[in-house]
């Protein structure tokens, strides 16, 4: 679709795509901006106008959010029969992409970035949100290591999306809490997903990785919660706790805010900053 006009959007190049959806750099000449044009798949059951309509109403309430590590919507329209969102172009790597390449990452990152999703999740409660789907595939990380959460839809706690599917798959899955396949998405579900994300930053692999979707249902429901620092030697002790309270089954059990996260891991950097200092002192004497 190079040089493909699309609206007010010429496309420049294709940066990635996958089975649910397709994304393109492209340039929007009238405001003189850069912008990623995501163009996306609509289930064969759902009514054509039904979901311009559908769209339509959820870009303009996507708009309205404003937070500097949110991928920031500024539309959406209809190309050849197929539906997209034009959003904000960040210069970074997914989280996804440097998982693959590093295997895992240091806690000192480990712990920023997850300070920032959390504030992101603070910003969405408070907003009556959740976003549900949180997966190191929607998770940007820019070059001075901020963090850009993208994909954002409008999704309500414990409200099953116009367009959801009914067969869920397994590298979405891997991220979920254990009531979202039964009950549905809830403030909680986001603080579980964020654990399997920390978890996966620090030890290189997810906390359950069964192979089939009902394997992986009972795990995460029965089986006891794994702890990072079995993985990690140098995992520090209390972004293990949290951790591993976000991996709770029972929501109840999980952090009852997103702001308690945020800051529990302003309390783990005060931590390191003076564990550095003191290590730092002893060898300058």
């Amino acid at each position: 679709m190079e040089n493909t006009q699309v609206g007010p959007f010429l496309i420049i190049k294709k940066l990635g795509t996958n089975r649910r959806q397709r994304v393109y750099h492209a340039r929007q000449t009238e405001q003189n901006r850069d912008v990623a044009l995501k163009f996306i798949s609509i289930p064969p059951e759902v009514e054509w106008s039904k979901a311009l309509d559908k769209i339509e109403l959820e870009v303009r309430e996507l708009q309205k959010l404003d937070h500097p590590n949110l991928v920031q919507v500024y539309g959406a329209g209809v190309h050849e029969e197929r539906i997209f969102f034009a959003t904000e172009l960040i210069d970074g790597e997914s989280l996804s992409a440097i998982l693959s390449r590093r295997g895992k990452i240091t806690p000192d990152l480990v712990v920023e970035y997850g300070s920032q999703i959390a504030d992101v999740l603070r910003y969405l409660h408070h907003r009556e949100l959740v976003h549900s789907k949180l997966t190191p595939e929607k998770i940007l990380i820019t070059s001075d290591h901020k963090v850009k959460i993208a994909d954002l839809r409008l999704n309500r706690s414990k409200r099953r999306r116009w367009d959801s599917r009914r067969h869920r798959e397994l590298d979405i899955a891997a991220y979920m809490a254990p009531e979202q396949f039964t009950e549905g998405a809830t403030r909680k579900s986001d603080f579980y997903s964020l654990g399997v994300i920390l978890f996966e930053m620090l030890a290189g692999k997810l906390p359950y990785e069964p192979d089939t979707m009902g394997r992986m249902t009972r795990m995460k429901m029965n089986a006891p919660v794994p702890s990072v620092a079995t993985h990690v030697m140098n995992c520090p002790i209390w972004l293990d706790k949290i951790i591993t309270q976000m991996l709770q089954p029972n929501p109840r059990k999980r952090p009852h805010s997103a702001r308690a996260i945020v800051l529990a891991f302003e309390e783990i950097k005060k931590i390191d900053a003076t564990q550095k200092a003191a290590v730092d002192q002893m060898s300058s004497s």
